[in-house]
């Protein structure tokens, strides 16, 4: 059985980023960042647009029948906390949001808003290092890091302590100027 760790490696593997080789480079990789850097910037001109996506998001998730939908979201100088009562990522959720232009909720749209597979980048124009926890992930993209890739390249969160209660998938904005 594939571990949710391993599941964050083998994506990262998938843009060639191994443990034991150099930082992907080449007209691909360039090409592939410049457009993931015009989309961040030029798809939403609204910077309060990423609040509106989170909140269609917990719209669209999908919730145990049994359960009342719940969206909490917190504002402090650490940053901004957005948590959400849903059933939780699964790893096709996982690959969606850590590709463009594909969605897990394509297939539901009589009862999801979204389905481009972009939405979730604008959080970029707050946060260059945002996190997810839910449902065991633990992982953050990082385009202090990585430029416009880390929009795509997840990295593995090992201190997840206190960010994510059983039940919750929380997404964490921290407090830093958006690098791209």
């Amino acid at each position: 059985m594939t571990t949710k760790r391993e599941i964050i490696d083998q994506i990262r593997a998938d843009y060639g980023f191994r443990a034991d080789s150099p930082e992907p480079s080449g007209r691909l990789v360039r090409n592939f960042s410049n457009a993931l850097q015009m989309l961040s910037t030029d798809l939403y001109n609204y910077d309060g647009h990423f609040i509106l996506e989170l909140i269609q998001n917990a719209d669209d998730n999908q919730y145990a029948p049994s359960v009342t939908p719940m969206l909490n979201i917190r504002i402090d100088a650490e940053g901004i906390t957005v948590e959400n009562n849903e059933i939780g990522f699964t790893p096709e959720n996982v690959q969606a949001i850590c590709n463009l232009g594909e969605s897990t909720k394509r297939t539901r749209k009589a009862d999801a808003t979204g389905e481009k597979g972009v939405g979730f980048k604008a959080v970029f124009k707050v946060s260059s290092r945002p996190e997810i926890h839910s449902n065991g992930f633990h992982f953050c993209f990082d385009t202090q890091k990585y430029g416009a890739l880390g929009m795509v390249l997840p990295e593995w969160e090992p201190d997840s302590n206190n960010k994510n209660s059983p039940g919750i998938t929380t997404v964490f904005l921290p407090t830093s100027p958006a690098s791209v």
